[in-house]
């Protein structure tokens, strides 16, 4: 795996004989899918020409990103319409930390979505490059204020993204910070992953600190190396009376942001991405550096021009070689960190 290489498929993945068929057919007279790139949040998803920003006398494509929405999708309007809302009114779901939605229709009763394509990698991809050489504290701080600033801009629209991970976040070419899967309305979660999910598989209804949870996680992860359960849930976390360790080389004060946040009970939990960002000390003003290096490997902002080309992948929303299920979280407790350790 190189700087080439996404955790989620890319284009380079081969499409599936149940989907090749599709190859090559025009959505609404006007999308042309080119590539399978596999299962999203919303719907399958397809590398697709949008043939009405394209010109052929100049040889030039115009890549979109098109979700097939799953059929148990399209029986809820509320949803439909909410993607419809979005798309004619862009102004009311914009934010440069967020996937831009490019068009949203329906086409011999198939509903579709079209997202903007992404290029660069995702920030699990950044994590595996080089996983025994942590990020720069300002690398870090500007990564966490990218995601934050979506997180705080949905929140303000009443939006829980409510799985935030590495994998759904995308460091693009230009080093700005995406945060992928976020849309004004979000398919409800089906497995059982927070502490107040019930035993007997109903979830609870989302809540910003899921989020505070998720980003608390990243941080942790971006400053440490690791997860800060390994990789389990909160409920899988709290069955197995794990602990948290403390992160090496972090001040007395600065740890207290993250123990806060990681809190396995909401209750317990910070309030706010905000507050969080806040007590861990990024001001706001971050951003990735450009032309920063760190041994031979190329890291975050640090792609030059030229290498850009070997680097470049394509990126929709979200893509992942799974099912439908929103939380793809382990379930087999692992044992937790040695100690020193302290009760969350």
């Amino acid at each position: 795996a190189g700087a080439a290489t996404l955790v989620a498929l890319s284009l380079a993945a081969p499409a599936s004989a149940q989907h090749a068929a599709g190859l090559g057919s025009v959505i609404a007279n006007r999308y042309v899918l080119k590539s399978y790139l596999g299962k999203g949040r919303y719907g399958e998803v397809y590398m697709a020409v949008d043939r009405s920003l394209s010109d052929p006398a100049l040889a030039q494509e115009y890549s979109v990103a098109l979700h097939l929405l799953y059929p148990h999708l399209t029986q809820q309007p509320h949803l439909l319409q909410k993607l419809e809302t979005t798309y004619h009114q862009p102004h009311l779901w914009s934010h440069p930390n967020v996937v831009k939605v490019r068009g949203f229709g329906a086409d011999h009763g198939r509903y579709f979505l079209v997202t903007e394509l992404l290029a660069g990698m995702s920030l699990r991809s950044v994590l595996d490059e080089s996983p025994e050489e942590l990020l720069s504290e300002t690398e870090v701080f500007a990564v966490l204020r990218g995601i934050g600033d979506a997180l705080k801009y949905a929140h303000a629209k009443g939006t829980i993204h409510g799985d935030i991970r590495p994998e759904k976040v995308f460091i693009t070419e230009d080093y700005a910070v995406k945060v992928l899967d976020l849309l004004p309305i979000i398919p409800p979660r089906t497995v059982p992953f927070f502490v107040e999910d019930t035993a007997d598989g109903a979830v609870a209804t989302p809540d910003q600190r899921d989020d505070v949870y998720g980003l608390a996680c990243i941080t942790y992860e971006l400053l440490s190396g690791r997860h800060p359960f390994n990789g389990n849930s909160p409920l899988e976390a709290l069955t197995a009376g794990l602990m948290l360790a403390p992160i090496p080389g972090i001040s007395t004060a600065r740890w207290h942001a993250p123990t806060r946040a990681l809190a396995l009970r909401r209750e317990h939990r910070t309030a706010g991405v905000a507050a969080f960002l806040g007590e861990l000390g990024v001001t706001g003003d971050e951003n990735l550096r450009v032309g920063s290096r760190r041994g031979d490997n190329v890291q975050l902002g640090a792609v030059p021009s030229a290498q850009r080309t070997t680097a470049r992948n394509v990126h929709p929303m979200h893509v992942e070689d799974d099912d439908v299920p929103v939380i793809h979280e382990p379930t087999v407790v692992r044992a937790a960190p040695p100690p020193p350790a302290r009760p969350v």
